[in-house]
């Protein structure tokens, strides 16, 4: 996906596409009998070269995209194109279909830093340094969505939803007729999930941290505590009261956890 994102990487399906486009048209042609021009095979063959020189130069970029700099900058940057779009500024912003690709989107590049780490941390060892720029890069991201977060309408489909447990006292009266006639628990309503993209963004900083504690590197785990300490103050700032909430309790039980187990 990072491939694809990337402008050289876009150069090139575009280049392939055309190849592959303009060869099967010829090759209609002279399937149904049509004259065809010498021009035809020669432009056919100069743009199977140019797919070669691309494809080449996407592949020598391949520790381009294994660069935290580099590949947060990019992943970060679809996120952040991504909250944009959702608010009420945005492109389409009102179309529910939209919305959905938004947040997806946003989604996606969430769960490609987790992988991103991962692949840093077991396979190519990334050094602290270089994991510390990927949780500064989430923590920036973060409040860049905290700005914009009043600008995204409130029943928009870029909030996920989740099922909230109705309580007996304060359900619909037919609900509780229901749910008595038949033995079963009240049903579960789904809610807009407002602080979604808060608590996905605050798990990849928080995966650092518990690898630098484990292996007793305090200095990165201090830093990780720095930008956790920075999207705090954003919030405050903002006046998200259930963010602050969340953020406070999930640092509290990763904390505990490493506590517990150390």
């Amino acid at each position: 996906r990072l491939f694809i994102r990337e402008k050289k990487g876009q150069q090139y399906i575009k280049t392939l596409a055309l190849t592959m486009v303009i060869g099967i048209f010829y090759l209609a042609l002279e399937t149904f009998g049509y004259p065809v021009s010498s021009i035809g095979p020669i432009l056919i063959a100069i743009l199977a070269a140019y797919v070669v020189v691309r494809f080449i130069s996407l592949g020598s970029r391949i520790f381009y995209f294994l660069h935290p700099i580099e590949a947060s900058a990019t992943i970060t940057g679809d996120a952040a194109y991504a909250i944009q779009n959702a608010t009420a500024q945005g492109f389409g912003w009102g179309k529910p279909y939209l919305q959905n690709h938004y947040r997806e989107q946003a989604d996606y590049a969430l769960n490609t830093l987790q992988s991103l780490i991962d692949f840093g941390v077991n396979v190519v060892n990334l050094s602290n340094e270089q994991l510390v720029t990927i949780a500064r890069y989430v923590g920036g991201l973060i409040n860049y969505y905290l700005v914009r977060k009043k600008r995204i309408p409130t029943e928009s489909y870029w909030f996920k939803t989740k099922p909230q447990f109705q309580n007996w006292i304060l359900a619909d009266s037919s609900e509780i007729i229901l749910a008595l006639n038949t033995g079963t628990p009240l049903l579960p309503k789904n809610i807009k999930d407002k602080t979604w993209f808060e608590e996905s963004s605050i798990d990849v900083v928080l995966k650092l941290f518990r690898h630098f504690v484990e292996r007793k590197e305090w200095e990165s785990a201090h830093i990780c505590l720095e930008v956790l300490v920075s999207v705090v103050e954003k919030i405050g700032q903002e006046f998200y009261e259930d963010t602050a909430k969340l953020a406070i309790e999930k640092v509290d039980s990763v904390i505990k956890q490493i506590v517990i187990e150390g």
